[in-house]
């Protein structure tokens, strides 16, 4: 996908859907990151690809070294989130908990929806607060320039394919197969061919062999060296006496317990891709959450999670060093804002837990009741860590905006109740002071005259 042009594709798309708005560049760089994360798998992979273009264009739009690099770091850190692939993490916990992986790519598409929804409304809330300018309509290609048969079809019918496999009840190896055939047919014979290009397109297939074998010697790599820490946790019962550390540390608390394993987890992941980073943290953090009675796809998107995290969060931030360097930025500066533009990524984890039902466990109404109170959550999220929404917000409101985001994370009537009201009332509060702000402005005006 990435050789036949899907790079390429994805950043031209985000530019041409996103342009327009206000923040259009940082927004085209979360639209992007997110399409190229969940094939790369990889943050500091995406960092690059995407990154080379978005962050020059942001800076050129002024936005600040730092926020530029913030922005791209936390969309790119959120792409290992995004079914169907989820950087190769979905099918590691399909065998891992042996549930079908159309189950939990499914389960995978609310959570990250809410990720990028408090990325997205971030950074609409700050270009609307500091006037940022938009994307050069020279530099915005058009859609239909995009989505053109040479440019889309290929990449479209490839995806299409392979979920298509899935559906039917292929294997993931049977379905990834059909899938590379489906992409390698339509890139080299549905275009016009000539010789030259025939064989630019095979040296285009060559490159391709080479990555994806580069790809895998990494990834494989890592997974043999993380076996042998597994198996070396399993032998000397290192794995059960964690487990009963963060039972015990936690007094029998589930909330201290899950701190404890996030924080677990956040060390494991430090510095190694998606999939070895999980497979780690399942094999030290799993047993406690199940001795604890969490449900086992809970517990384990809890664990992805968290393992996950340690791509913006300091010391071993590779998402954000990488970023940081092509912004030519204070990485410190950067971790600051990318985990404040990304904070849904910390708070979605508990949601897995006590409100398992965003990732379609339980009956509808529950299933729906949960995605509209977790997106006011993540809806509040945004405006209290920008402290903005039609009007500047002072600190003592943006502390009570971001309490009663996280009273959201408790189940029931009560807490649902004090979300809905409170954010139509910040909504109506903050209509009607925009309101009296404008009818003072006029009459200033006329009384100036």
């Amino acid at each position: 996908l990435e050789q036949s042009g899907a790079g390429n594709f994805y950043i031209d798309l985000a530019y041409s859907l996103t342009g327009r708005s206000p923040g259009g560049p940082a927004k085209a760089a979360v639209v992007s990151s997110g399409f190229m994360g969940s094939i790369s798998g990889s943050a500091v992979a995406n960092v690059v690809t995407t990154g080379t273009f978005s962050i020059p264009l942001m800076k050129r739009t002024g936005y600040p070294s730092h926020y530029a690099a913030a922005v791209e770091a936390a969309a790119s850190a959120g792409g290992q989130l995004m079914p169907p692939i989820m950087g190769a993490g979905a099918f590691i916990m399909s065998e891992l908990i042996s549930e079908p992986y159309l189950k939990i790519a499914l389960s995978a598409t609310v959570p990250a929806f809410l990720f990028y929804t408090c990325v997205w409304i971030s950074i609409d809330l700050e270009a609307r607060k500091t006037k940022l300018k938009r994307v050069p309509p020279e530099e915005i290609p058009p859609v239909r320039s995009v989505m053109n048969w040479p440019t889309s079809g290929p990449l479209v019918l490839t995806i299409v394919v392979l979920l298509t496999s899935m559906l039917m009840g292929h294997t993931p190896t049977k379905a990834a197969f059909f899938g590379i055939m489906t992409n390698l047919g339509l890139f080299m014979f549905t275009q016009s061919i000539s010789k030259d290009q025939f064989l630019h397109r095979c040296k285009v297939l060559l490159s391709g062999v080479e990555q994806a074998g580069k790809g895998m010697v990494t990834v494989v790599t890592l997974l043999i060296c993380a076996q042998i820490v597994i198996s070396m946790i399993s032998l000397t019962g290192l794995g059960i006496k964690l487990s009963e550390l963060i039972i015990g540390a936690s007094a029998g608390s589930v909330f201290l317990a899950l701190i404890l394993a996030a924080v677990v987890s956040l060390i494991m992941g430090m510095g190694i891709p998606t999939t070895a980073a999980y497979v780690l943290a399942a094999s030290v953090v799993g047993p406690a959450l199940n001795m604890m009675g969490v449900n086992v796809l809970s517990a384990h998107m809890f664990i992805f999670y968290c393992a996950i995290l340690s791509a913006l969060t300091p010391p071993v931030c590779t998402a954000v060093f990488t970023a940081a360097t092509i912004a030519e930025a204070n990485w410190l500066k950067v971790a600051n804002v990318s985990i404040r533009l990304a904070i849904m990524k910390y708070i979605i984890p508990f949601f897995f837990i006590y409100r398992p039902s965003i990732l379609f466990i339980g009956n509808w109404y529950n299933i729906i009741e949960t995605i509209f109170v977790s997106w006011i959550s993540a809806y509040l999220f945004a405006i209290g860590t920008v402290g903005y929404y039609r009007l500047p917000i002072n600190v003592f409101l943006r502390v009570i905006i971001l309490a009663v985001a996280l009273i959201l994370i408790i189940p029931g009537m009560t807490s649902d109740l004090i979300g809905v009201l409170f954010m139509g009332g910040l909504m109506v509060w903050q209509r009607i002071q925009t309101k009296r702000l404008a009818v003072s402005a006029v009459e200033k005006t006329v009384n100036k005259w």
